[in-house]
C-alpha cells in the first residue's frame, strides 16, 4: 500500500507567514489527505474550538473520508466531533485518554526506541505511532534528536510487527518524505506544506504543495527488503 500524506495544520505556523487559516485549511482539505491534525500551541481554548469546528465544516464538504485529529486536547476533538486526538509523551496517556473519550482515536508522538517500545509494552496501545524528527524541523522551539536511519529501521518494525500505523515526523518535505516512505505508513507535513504561499493564492499553492508531496511518497510497497 501506498504511503500516504498526514497533513498538519499549524497555527504557528500560519500566523507566522500572515497567512489565511480558512485558506490554507482548505487548501489542504481539498487535496483530500488520509489524515489531518490541528496542532493549536499559540491560542486560546476558544479560538481552537472555532477553527476546529471551521474545520470539520470544511471537512464534510471538501473530503468527508479525511480523518480529523486535533494536538492535545482531548476535550475540544470529542466536543467537536473529530475522529481522534494527537498526543505527546507528556499528555494524558494513550489509556487515559480511552477512558474519557472512548469514542476517540489516539495518536502518541515518539521520540526513540525506547519510546515506542514502552508505548508497545503499554495496556492500551494507540491507534498509530509517530516517530521524530527525521530531519531538523523548525516547528519546535526545543525539538528532540533527529532519529537516526538505523533507529527508524528499527521502529518500522517494531510497530509493524504489532499491526499499527507508523508516521514518520520532523522535517519532512517530498524529496526527505520520499527517503523513508518505505519505512512509515504516513509522512506527516507541516512547513513545506506552506512554501510558496501568498495572501493571493493561497489556497491554490497549499492544494498544489500537498498533491505534491502526496505523490512524491506514493509508491508501489507491495514488496519490501
Amino acid at each position: 500500500m501506498a504511503c500516504r500524506l498526514y497533513a498538519i495544520l499549524d497555527d504557528g505556523q500560519i500566523k507566522v507567514r500572515g497567512l489565511s487559516f480558512e485558506e490554507v485549511a482548505e487548501g489542504l482539505l481539498a487535496a483530500s489527505p488520509s489524515l489531518l491534525q490541528y496542532r493549536a500551541k499559540q491560542v486560546s481554548r476558544e479560538e481552537a474550538r472555532a477553527c476546529l469546528a471551521l474545520i470539520m465544516e470544511l471537512r464534510a464538504e471538501l473530503s468527508p473520508s479525511t480523518e480529523i485529529y486535533m494536538n492535545d486536547w482531548p476535550d475540544l476533538a470529542s466536543e467537536v466531533g473529530a475522529d481522534g486526538v494527537h498526543v505527546g509523551q507528556m499528555d494524558l496517556s494513550v489509556s487515559e485518554v480511552r477512558a474519557r473519550y472512548p469514542t476517540l482515536r489516539v495518536g502518541l508522538s515518539t521520540h526513540s526506541v525506547a519510546d515506542v517500545e514502552r508505548a508497545l509494552a503499554a495496556s492500551a496501545i494507540p491507534d498509530y505511532l509517530a516517530i521524530g524528527p527525521l530531519a531538523q524541523t523548525g516547528s519546535k522551539e526545543n525539538p528532540d534528536p533527529i532519529v537516526s536511519p538505523g533507529e527508524l529501521t528499527k521502529v518500522s518494525a517494531l510497530v509493524r510487527a504489532r499491526g499499527i500505523p507508523l508516521v514518520g515526523i520532523g522535517g519532512l518535505n517530498a524529496e526527505r518524505g520520499r527517503a523513508v516512505s518505505e519505512l512509515v505508513d504516513f509522512v506527516a507535513v507541516i512547513g513545506a506544506l506552506l512554501e510558496g504561499t501568498t495572501g493571493v493564492e493561497t489556497r491554490a499553492r497549499v492544494l498544489d504543495n500537498a498533491r505534491t508531496i502526496e505523490a512524491a511518497i506514493a509508491g508501489d510497497r507491495s514488496v519490501r527488503g
